[in-house]
């Protein structure tokens, strides 16, 4: 009969609490692959997750950027929470056009009441595209001359 040399320590990342033999306790520092590639490279390898398991989310998750996210990221993310828009909140439209998310504020704060459901020529007016492409044309071409 063998004695157990081991000691039970905690996972630097997660805190879990295991068993850790003898030979392995100066290297020791995460339970599980998933923890070490949180570690090393604050990447979860695709692997390490069980099917069926939750994946953390939001600002607990660490991948969350928060107010220093993109444009894109932002607009993914109101997307998968308020939905796919399918209707327009100003003119009323509610035929087979396309629909957007348009930020109110102009923050990209995540709160719903910052966002609106727009038809794209709404939106093109909400948004004063006309506007701002000409400002950017002439800006640009006026340097030329």
């Amino acid at each position: 009969m063998s004695k157990k040399t081991g000691k039970i320590l905690k996972c630097k990342i997660c805190k879990k609490e295991v068993y850790v033999p003898g030979k392995r306790l100066d290297t020791f520092r995460y339970c599980s692959y998933k923890c070490a590639g949180i570690a090393r490279r604050g990447i979860v390898p695709k692997n390490a997750f069980k099917s069926g398991e939750k994946r953390i989310i939001g600002k607990n998750s660490y991948i969350w950027k928060g107010e220093k996210a993109s444009y894109v990221a932002i607009h993914r993310w109101v997307k998968k929470w308020f939905g796919k828009p399918d209707h327009c909140e100003h003119c009323g439209a509610i035929d087979k056009r396309k629909y957007n998310w348009a930020n109110i504020s102009g923050k990209y704060h995540r709160v719903r009441d910052d966002w609106k459901q727009l038809c794209i020529p709404c939106h093109r007016k909400f948004d004063h595209h006309g506007e701002k492409s000409r400002i950017t044309w002439h800006k640009n071409n006026d340097k030329k001359k």
